[in-house]
C-alpha cells in the first residue's frame, strides 16, 4: 500500500505503527536536549531497510518549533541542541582533516534554498590553512570547505558529480549535505530538522529523484541535514482528513496515498504547499543550521565568537 510522501524517518516509523506494519530492525527512542525534543530512529539491518524503505543508519529529528518566532535566548538554545546532535554524528570520524559542506538546492526558489542559504553562513577555513598555515594553527579552527553546487537545470551537471570531483581533489574526512525535504504533516514544515549518517537522495521529496549522495557512490562518509519545507497535494488532503478524524473522535476509513492521488487532477498532482512568510522562515532555519554546524565543526569556538566572526 502506498503511503504519504515524506523524507523523515520519524514519519515513516509513525506510518508503519499506524498501519500495524512490521518494524523489525527499526528502533525508536526519544530524549530532550534543553527544551527541544529529539526522536532517534535507528535502521539496523536489511530487514529494517525493507520495512522503512530507507537505508541503514541513524536518523535524528530535532523539534525546533516555530523558531522564527523565538527570542534570542530560545534561538541560541536550539542552535546548541542542533550542535550536540551534529557532534554525535561526526564523533566517530578523525579530528584532523577537512570537513566538506555542501548546500543543495536552488537559491532562486525560496522553499528549495535552505542549503545554499546555510552555506553562506559557514565559517570556511581551508583557504587559510593552505595560504597561511601558521595563522591557521594559531586561530585554533578546524579545516572546513563549503560549496553550493547549484542545480542540474542551471549547471548541466548533477550535484553528485560536482561533489564527487571536488572530494577526489581535496580528500575530505566526510561530507555534510544540507537540503530541503518533504513532510507528511503540515505542522512539521520548517519546525523539524533531520540529521542522518546515511546520505541523501536530492529531489526525492518532490518526485524529482537525482543520483544519490552517499558513501556508496562518493566513497566517503556523508551526513545529511534536512528541513521539510513542502508537502504535496495528496499528502496535504490526507493530513487534513486525518486531523478531522482525530478532532471529531471519528474513525472513518480514509483512502491511502495512491487512491488519493488518483482522485486529483494533473494540476493538483503537481502542487506543493509551503508555509506563508517562507522567506523569513527559510532564512531563520538556514541560519540556525549553519550556526549549529559551525559550532560542531569548530569545537573550540563559542557562540559569541561565532557571531562576531560572521558580523
Amino acid at each position: 500500500m502506498k503511503t504519504q510522501r515524506t523524507d523523515l524517518a520519524m514519519e515513516v516509523h509513525e506510518l508503519l505503527k499506524e498501519k500495524n506494519k512490521p518494524m523489525d530492525g527499526i528502533i525508536s527512542t526519544e530524549e530532550t536536549i534543553g527544551h527541544s525534543k529529539v526522536t532517534t530512529i535507528k535502521i539496523e539491518n536489511e530487514q529494517g531497510e525493507t520495512c522503512a524503505g530507507k537505508p541503514q543508519g541513524t536518523y535524528y529529528t530535532l523539534d525546533i518549533g516555530q523558531v522564527w518566532m523565538d527570542d534570542a535566548e530560545d534561538y541560541r538554545e536550539k542552535v546548541m541542541a542542533l550542535k550536540e546532535i551534529i557532534a554525535r554524528s561526526i564523533q566517530k570520524y578523525p579530528d584532523t582533516g577537512c570537513a566538506f559542506v555542501a548546500g543543495l538546492g536552488n537559491r532562486a526558489i525560496t522553499a528549495d534554498s535552505v542549503g545554499p542559504n546555510a552555506v553562506s553562513h559557514i565559517i570556511v577555513t581551508r583557504h587559510i590553512r593552505e595560504a597561511r598555515p601558521e595563522l591557521f594553527t594559531n586561530l585554533g579552527f578546524s579545516e572546513i570547505a563549503a560549496i553550493s553546487p547549484g542545480v542540474l537545470g542551471e549547471t548541466g551537471i548533477e550535484s553528485a558529480e560536482v561533489l564527487s570531483c571536488i572530494a577526489n581533489r581535496i580528500k575530505p574526512k566526510f561530507l555534510v549535505v544540507i537540503d530541503a525535504l518533504a513532510s507528511r504533516r503540515i505542522s512539521r514544515l520548517a519546525t523539524t530538522i533531520q540529521i542522518s549518517d546515511s546520505g541523501i537522495n536530492p529531489g526525492s521529496g518532490v518526485g524529482n529523484n537525482r543520483p544519490a549522495i552517499d558513501q556508496k557512490h562518493l566513497g566517503l562518509p556523508v551526513i545529511s541535514i534536512g528541513v521539510p519545507t513542502v508537502v504535496d497535494a495528496a499528502t496535504l488532503a490526507l493530513d487534513a482528513m486525518e486531523t478531522f478524524n482525530e478532532k471529531k473522535g471519528e474513525n472513518m476509513d480514509l483512502p491511502d496515498y495512491g487512491e488519493m492521488k488518483s482522485l486529483l487532477d494533473e494540476d493538483a498532482l503537481n502542487l506543493f504547499v509551503t508555509p506563508k512568510e517562507t522567506d523569513r522562515i527559510i532564512d531563520t532555519v538556514s541560519t540556525l543550521i549553519a550556526y549549529g554546524l559551525n559550532l560542531a565543526l569548530h569545537p573550540g569556538m563559542d557562540y559569541d565568537e561565532m557571531l562576531a566572526l560572521l558580523a
